[in-house]
């Protein structure tokens, strides 16, 4: 498995949560915004949506064939959860690289950076969908950047 971070520990923080900023607040965290907005619910519903509108883009729905579906959400929504609310963390980095080491799409091919970059562009759109601002995605875009590096191997 790749480790860009050699011995850095895994609690060391890669980048902060993204934050909101509003007229009377210089930064909410992302996760806790959007639930004070849309309820305790929204980071399901988005997950949700954003297995349906991934399972859409041909390239990316290759990738889910013979996986437990519900299972791949409650932990793509854990990790949601812990980056938006606490930020990107080396272990985080670690433990998405083990995970999807050996995850492969129909033909046999690894996750490439086309599919990963659908992914996340399919994560925008939503969240830009519910109201976050185009600066705090920028955030998420640079709060993610550390994982496409251990995501997409070998292209």
């Amino acid at each position: 498995m790749f480790d860009p971070y050699g011995d850095l520990p895994d609690e060391h923080l890669l980048a902060p949560a993204p934050l909101v900023r509003t007229p009377v607040d210089d930064g909410v965290v992302l996760y806790d915004w959007l639930r004070k907005q849309a309820g305790d619910g929204v980071w399901e519903e988005i997950v949700t949506e954003m297995y349906a509108q991934a399972a859409t883009v041909p390239m990316v729905a290759s990738y889910f064939g013979g996986v437990d579906l519900p299972e791949l959400q409650r932990h793509f929504l854990a990790a949601l959860v812990m980056v938006t609310g606490r930020g990107m963390t080396v272990g985080t980095v670690r433990r998405m690289a083990q995970a999807h080491t050996p995850v492969l799409n129909e033909a046999g091919d690894r996750i490439t950076g086309a599919a990963y970059d659908a992914v996340v562009a399919t994560l925008a759109g939503i969240l830009l969908a519910r109201g976050v601002p185009q600066e705090t995605l920028g955030e998420v875009g640079a709060l993610v950047g550390p994982l496409r590096q251990v995501i997409v191997v070998g292209e």
